[in-house]
This record gives C-alpha cells, structure tokens and sequence, in this order.
C-alpha cells in the first residue's frame, strides 16, 4: 500500500478504533471500495455523494485531491470540497481546510484559519478545538485569553477521541517550566495532562512524562517508571528512534521477565513494564498486556492479560489505550485477535 493510500486508510482505521454509535461500515460504502483496494470505485461513489450533498463524500474527495490519489493532486480542489464539507456538517472538514488555509500563504491574519476552527470545534471536532486553543494561547487572529486556550484543551484531551493526545500534550505544555509555551508554570498539573496524553498513546506525551521522571520534575524521581515511559515512546522496537536518549538507558533497570509468553525481541521492554506496572505506572500494565497480545498465542494468556488492563484502568481510569484494549478482548476475543495477528509484528 501507497504511503498516500497508508495516510488515507489512517482516517479510517483511527475512527474505527472507537466506533460511533449507529454507524457501520455500509454507512461509507466509498470508504469500504477504497479499503477493499478499489480506488476508482471509491472515488465515483464519494464525488457522487459529494454531488447530492453528502458531507462525508465530499470530505473523502477532497483527501483524493490533496493526495493526488487516482487523480491530479489539486490543493485548490481539495479546498473547495473541505469548504463543501465544512459547511454540510463534517468537523474534520473544517479542520483540514484550516489547515489548507494556513499552508497557501494567503491568510496572513489568520481570519480564514480561525472561521474554519470555530466551525470545526462547534462541531465537535476536537483538533479543530485544540488548534483554535493556540490562537487563543499566543494572541495569534484573536485577543489573547489564556483561559480560554486552556478551557479548549481540557475538553479536547478528555474527548475519548484517538486523536485527543496531542491535546493533552499541547495542554500539558502550557504548565511545563520546561517548554517556550509556558503560560502558568505548574508541574503537577503538567504531568496529569502528560499522563492523560500518554494514554491515548501520545509518543510525545510519554516521552515527556518520562523525562519528567527521570529528572524529579513534579514527581519523584523514578528511573522504573522513566525508562518504561521511554520504550512506550519510542514502541519498543529495534532500532529506537528517540533521539534525546541512549538505548541503554531506556532498557537500564528492568528485571528479566519470566512469562515466557512475549517475543523474545520484547524480553527487555517486557521487564521493564512489569516493574513500572508493579511500581504503579498504569502504561506500564496497558504496555505489558499488549506485549502479551502481540505474541500470536495471546488466547492462552487471557487471564493475566484482562488482570493487567483492569489495573491500568483502576491506576489511570481516563487510560484510554487500556480501555481500547478490554474492549477488543471482549468484542473480537482473543482468539479472533491472535488469527488476525499472526502475520503482524
């Protein structure tokens, strides 16, 4: 699959994540043409949908457009069905043609950017809130007014959408003494929103938080805790690509694991979120557990992998990557996940 093609089937796999209520796949019969690999088939049903007024062809079309997928790649094209869109009802239109606008150069005063957020957020869009909270954070098209930035990112980290970590990130930043954003230095404060954002899976948020821990900085000072931070944020992969830290130090302190059911390229990272789970660090548990479900026999484990999520929970209960989690384990099982699996990493 095409990183354009990748980019786009992102949409859809993120939303899918937590589904709507009342909406099923059939609801998007584009989107399940594009993702079933037939791009000209999706194409004429979304510029058909567009073409009766329907707010989600028309926010699909313009992402073809921006892309370049299928047809010729026309930013301008893409504006005006973002616009289309926005104006039908769809929040993540109006957030993508704030950002068109802020990309061409031709909104020097922000007007456009700010119309398309404000439409955006009253429609629940909650990048579009979290983005129009900057404008009001820095004085950018509108007076600055420091609570209301702050109002906005709250509702947005705690939405429950994927997306909502960034929000919690950019929020934290706003108390961390640590950043150029600074508004109120706060640490406390800072590290609950890092610790939120980290659970929608947020790499910066648990990056930061680690660093947090590593330093003593509104917490104590916690090595456990800050190295399994590291490994979550840099997905405890080969080859890690957090660049503020040596490997040694992300692995350093972790006992060897001896549940035998993860892949042994995860022995390291498993110990490490074994401890930090012991030590309290609710990532630790929702990391440990996922290890397990990535090791294709996860049916085997169940028990210790529903113990571990619901101590997530308990330690963190806006933990939203663990929630996701419980819910795939009750809803597809894990035997249906381990045969979806097998063949993934």
């Amino acid at each position: 699959m095409s990183a354009r093609r990748l980019r786009h089937a992102a949409i859809a796999i993120a939303a899918a994540l937590i589904p709507a209520a009342g909406v099923s796949a059939s609801d998007n019969p584009g989107l399940d043409a594009y993702m079933a690999g037939d791009l000209r088939e999706a194409t004429q049903l979304w510029r058909s949908a567009c073409e009766e007024d329907n707010a989600t062809g028309c926010y699909h079309l313009g992402v073809v457009y921006r892309d370049g997928e299928g047809v010729k790649r026309s930013n301008a094209r893409a504006s005006e069905l973002f616009e289309k869109a926005c104006d039908l009802g769809s929040g993540k239109a109006c957030f993508n043609r704030s950002l068109e606008a802020a990309s061409s150069g031709s909104d020097p005063d922000f007007t456009k950017q700010i119309r398309f957020l404000h439409r955006g957020c009253d429609l629940g869009s909650m990048r579009s809130c979290a983005n129009l909270a900057g404008h009001y954070l820095h004085g950018k098209g509108l007076e600055k007014n420091v609570p209301a930035g702050i109002s906005l990112l709250d509702a947005s980290c705690v939405s429950g959408e994927r997306s909502a970590g960034s929000a919690c990130f950019t929020l934290s930043a706003v108390f961390d003494g640590h950043g150029n954003m600074v508004q109120i230095e706060d640490p406390v404060r800072a590290n609950h929103w890092l610790n939120i954002g980290c659970g929608y899976v947020d790499l910066d948020s648990c990056t930061n938080l680690g660093f947090h821990y590593r330093t003593g900085y509104g917490v104590p000072r916690d090595m456990v805790r800050a190295n399994a931070l590291y490994a979550i944020a840099c997905n405890d992969g080969d080859g890690l690509q957090c660049p503020m830290y040596s490997p040694n130090e992300y692995f350093g302190g972790g006992s060897p694991y001896e549940g035998g059911n993860v892949k042994a390229r995860l022995l390291p990272v498993a110990g490490l979120y074994s401890d930090a789970c012991d030590a309290g660090l609710a990532h630790g548990c929702s990391a440990l557990a996922y290890a397990i479900m990535r090791s294709r026999s996860a049916a085997a484990s169940e028990g210790q992998i529903r113990s571990l999520l619901d101590r997530s929970v308990a330690l963190l209960p806006e933990n939203w990557f663990a929630k996701w989690l419980l819910n795939e384990v009750e809803t597809t099982g894990l035997k249906e996940w381990d045969r979806r699996n097998r063949f993934k990493d």
